[in-house]
């Protein structure tokens, strides 16, 4: 996401001052913190199963062996801590049921690059009989990076209203600032690295599309394993770049039109406490919609021969961003189609992974049921989602049968994984993890992992490649 050349000082030196100044996070933040591990945990733990994901996994050589090498979770061995913050993050992002910031990106993506590199530095610490990192430390990275991931994502989202935020930039960005951190480094090094991760730009949107196919599914994995080498760099003795903009090719300069004071809102601990947890698998955007018509299952079942339409009203995002016509191809544009997640959804009465591979999609029923779709936006509903005071995502689903008896409209304003249903979430964060978990551990394992998770006096007290110890393998 370059900014114009003045404002990459200013944004270079905030999140400078946040790494070393701001005070710690209270203990409000550092169980929000371990709420989004845990979420993270069973993402990651739901891919290994992937084949299409399993095969970008593992060392660049096959049977190379590193010592004190950072784990991954699920998987034996150790690896380089760049290849392993890129095999933890594309686990956690490849199902795209990770976390969300209040203005778009997932700053989960950033868990990845923080394990690795905690866990490396761990191990090397032991190796010397120093004392390791504690999960502490990690907690209070993870508060670091969603904070930053999440004002650079709102930034990029002001400048282009209608545009896709920079998501790529902004997880290299923040890995980078809270690698340097980990490792040890100072001012000086953390904005020398800081000023190579501006220079390096953005990666094109079309290229994070569904489009692209599964290159949006790594996208951001690349850009936090590129976080450490940057870090690594700069921790070495590598200088920065005092005007990242003006080294920059001029075809790649950020737009200056219009005031632009850099950073959307002063860095402090706001953004991990307003994360939205994404407790359905479809796109953030259709969340409350699929809701609405998970309620409404039961009763569509019971008429499924005679409806005739389906009515559903949202904001303008979503109809941006998952109202896509004409075939879908891939697992990806079905998650990211809201007829698709309503229709499965009512059909159901459930929304899983599962549910988007080619024999799912191919179910005429599903098909049918996809065509009497209608969506619309509703006016209110965007105010509302767009009014920083209010920051709904509201949908409404309704049902009409061919004698023209209608359902009841039923309307979600705020998704399930958002802040301001914290309590509803926590209990299913536990149960994705216990579900998801299946497929790779046992259950006394993964009770023994969501123990660990529930004590936070336990779990920041854990020596990082202790826990790191638990969840791989």
């Amino acid at each position: 996401m370059p900014f114009a050349e003045a404002e990459e000082v200013d944004v270079i030196d905030a999140i400078v001052e946040a790494l070393f100044a701001l005070p710690a996070p209270d203990e409000a933040t550092r169980t929000m913190a371990i709420l989004c591990l845990a979420d993270a945990l069973a993402c990651a733990l739901a891919a290994l199963v992937v084949p299409a994901c399993g095969r970008l996994l593992g060392p660049v050589v096959p049977g190379t062996t590193v010592p004190k090498g950072a784990r991954v979770p699920g998987r034996a061995g150790g690896l380089d801590p760049i290849k392993a913050a890129f095999d933890t993050t594309v686990l956690i992002r490849w199902l795209g049921i990770n976390d969300t910031s209040p203005s778009g990106g997932h700053p989960s993506d950033t868990i990845g690059t923080i394990l690795a590199v905690a866990d490396h530095i761990s191990r090397q610490r032991r190796a010397f009989g120093e004392p390791p990192l504690h999960m502490d430390a990690v907690l209070q990275a993870m508060a670091l990076a969603y904070e930053i991931h999440g004002a650079l994502i709102e930034t990029s989202r002001r400048d282009r209203p209608h545009g896709e935020p920079d998501a790529t930039a902004a997880v290299r960005i923040a890995a980078t600032a809270v690698a340097v951190r980990l490792m040890g480094g100072g001012r000086a090094q953390a904005r020398a690295a800081l000023s190579h991760a501006l220079l390096e730009g953005s990666l094109p949107a079309p290229a994070r599309r569904a489009a692209a196919g599964a290159r949006r599914l790594w996208a951001e994995a690349d850009a936090g394993a590129r976080g450490i080498m940057l870090a690594w760099l700069a921790m070495r003795g590598e200088t920065g770049v005092p005007k990242p903009a003006a080294a920059r090719p001029r075809r790649s300069k950020a737009r200056t039109a219009g005031p632009r004071p850099g950073l959307a809102r002063p860095l402090g601990y706001f953004y991990l406490n307003r994360v939205t947890l994404r407790l359905l698998p479809c796109h953030a955007s259709a969340t409350t919609a699929v809701e609405a018509a998970l309620r409404l299952s039961p009763w569509f079942r019971s008429v499924a021969p005679r409806v005739a339409s389906v009515n559903v009203e949202t904001h303008d995002t979503a109809m941006r961003r998952t109202v896509v016509g004409g075939t879908l191809l891939t697992p990806a544009s079905r998650e990211r189609s809201l007829p698709y997640t309503v229709a499965t959804a009512l059909l159901q009465g459930r929304l899983e992974s599962s549910d988007y591979s080619d024999a799912t999609a191919a179910n005429p029923a599903l098909q049918a049921l996809r065509a009497r779709i209608q969506v619309t936006e509703n006016a209110a509903f965007t105010a509302s989602h767009h009014d920083p005071g209010q920051g709904t995502a509201a949908s409404a689903v309704q049902i009409v049968l061919n004698d023209g008896t209608c359902s009841v409209r039923e309307k979600v304003a705020i998704p399930i994984g958002d802040a301001r249903r914290r309590q509803e979430a926590t209990p299913l964060v536990h149960a994705k993890l216990l579900d998801l978990g299946a497929q790779v551990w046992t259950a006394g394992r993964r009770e023994r992992v969501l123990a660990t998770l529930s004590d936070p006096e336990r779990l920041q007290a854990m020596a990082v490649d202790a826990f790191m110890d638990l969840i791989s393998g």
